[in-house]
């Protein structure tokens, strides 16, 4: 893990992939229902990447965390 990613990012990139697995959808499509790119997502998910609050709103209104 880059120390420059705080623990933050890392712990909302576990909680996506966690979200994935129980919701059982693929990288590709909660990318796609996201608007991100896979390799982005990929990134986020394994803790390598910081990310803007914009991407966060995009996860969290997939998720179901957020109104729309």
């Amino acid at each position: 893990m880059n120390k420059a990613i705080s623990d933050h990012h890392v712990q909302v990139g576990l909680d996506i992939n966690a979200y994935r697995k129980e919701k059982q959808l693929s990288i590709s499509t909660f990318a796609r229902l996201c608007h991100v790119r896979v390799a982005v997502l990929r990134r986020i998910e394994k803790g390598e990447v910081n990310f803007r609050l914009t991407t966060l709103v995009k996860f969290m209104r997939v998720m179901g965390k957020v109104p729309l």
